[in-house]
């Protein structure tokens, strides 16, 4: 697993967990938000070589949890 695998999985968890808890803390929305702009900058950087180079499971966790918000 290369670490712009294990960062986007890392930002990932934290937007799920922030969905999921959201009304125990007003501020988890935007936090989700932040974590998933974070993920969607580190996927645009480079995307050929994004998707070249990372796992299709990542990528369809990345438009799971997108959808989730």
């Amino acid at each position: 697993m290369s670490s712009t695998e294990f960062k986007l999985r890392k930002l990932l968890e934290d937007a799920t967990f922030f969905i999921k808890n959201a009304e125990e803390d007003e501020t988890y929305r935007e936090k989700s938000r932040i974590c998933l702009d974070e993920a969607d900058k580190i996927l645009l950087e480079n995307t050929r070589e994004s998707y070249l180079s990372l796992s299709a499971e990542v990528i369809v966790h990345l438009a799971e949890v997108s959808l989730l918000s």
